[in-house]
């Protein structure tokens, strides 16, 4: 005789827990790649929102592809993200914004010496949307945790808006002034006996490529910067140490987005390697914490330089 599935509320909520662990936790659009699990699949119905501090200590802006040669720039934000499930053809999937905010300050080595600056205010807003292509389908949390784990594939796609700060007269902004567009393949392995396994491991790889419209009003001499499609991938190897922490180390990879000001190619195409690493807790059920950080570690002359810190609390529910 056959019985059917039952949760007690216990189990339930464990299961809920380690759902909300492997969920779609935080694009962080920009800095050291967007993190890791942050498009694994999570059971029907699960929304996320998120609110983060990030320090960035290098030669970039808040936009990374954008590097400037001889800065030394800090930026400090805090990060508003949602996250709103969607089941399109039946597939997980989810919508998201991504807002930041704060302040951006440091030194740039130009021809006639070293200048100093500051700003604060909005970034740039990012919408974005991932859907699963390959592997689980959107079902509730009783079938979730039931599922086997194997490999997922993705499609992503993100666009970032021109909102932010931005004064062609400043020495340094928080907004871009111009539109890009990402798209993406996520993809991975989840290698396990179920989602609800403590131990899970999972192995990460999302490629994007970003292509950036034209700022029309830049700072500096130039009045029209340009810049090249641009090579993105990040790798996760992930761990789960129980049901409630797990780690991960993080690999990013830069390639291409070379810049044309007033038609004249700078020779900046862009390589980079970076390296670091990552740590998430749940707290309870509905809220965790997630911490990251991550360093330049190979660069070539028009490469991002510096290292990124993150803090992140996220309510699920």
């Amino acid at each position: 005789m056959t019985h059917p599935f039952r949760l007690s509320p216990g189990r339930l909520a464990a299961a809920i827990m380690c759902a909300c662990a492997l969920g779609m936790a935080t694009p962080e659009a920009r800095a050291q790649g967007d993190g890791p699990r942050a498009y694994a699949a999570v059971p029907e119905g699960t929304n996320v929102f998120s609110v983060y501090g990030q320090f960035l200590r290098g030669n970039t802006l808040l936009d990374t592809s954008q590097v400037i040669r001889g800065g030394d720039i800090d930026i400090d934000v805090a990060v508003l993200f949602y996250a709103h499930p969607i089941s399109p053809f039946g597939r997980s999937g989810g919508l998201f914004v991504v807002q930041p905010m704060g302040a951006v300050s440091g030194s740039l080595q130009l021809l006639n010496g070293v200048r100093t600056g500051s700003s604060n205010g909005l970034g740039d807003t990012q919408l974005g949307a991932v859907v699963n292509l390959v592997g689980l389908k959107s079902v509730p949390v009783e079938e979730f945790i039931k599922l086997k784990p194997g490999f997922m594939l993705g499609a992503l796609a993100k666009v970032t808006l021109p909102t932010g700060s931005y004064d062609s007269d400043r020495l340094l902004n928080l907004g871009a002034n111009r539109t890009q567009v990402w798209v993406g393949l996520p993809f991975g392995w989840n290698i396990g006996k179920s989602y609800l396994d403590p131990h899970l491991t999972s192995i990460e790889v999302v490629p994007q490529l970003v292509f950036s419209g034209d700022n029309t009003d830049a700072a500096g001499s130039a009045q029209t910067l340009e810049q090249a499609p641009m090579l993105r991938v990040e790798t996760h190897i992930i761990r789960n140490l129980n049901r409630a922490v797990w780690v991960s180390a993080d690999i990013g990879g830069i390639l291409g987005g070379e810049t044309t000001s007033d038609g004249v190619a700078n020779d900046n195409t862009q390589k980079a390697l970076t390296l670091g690493g990552t740590v998430n807790v749940m707290l309870s059920r509905h809220f965790g914490i997630k911490t990251t950080y991550g360093q330049v570690v190979a660069r070539d002359d028009g490469g991002p330089d510096g290292s990124m810190f993150r803090v992140i609390g996220s309510v699920f529910f």
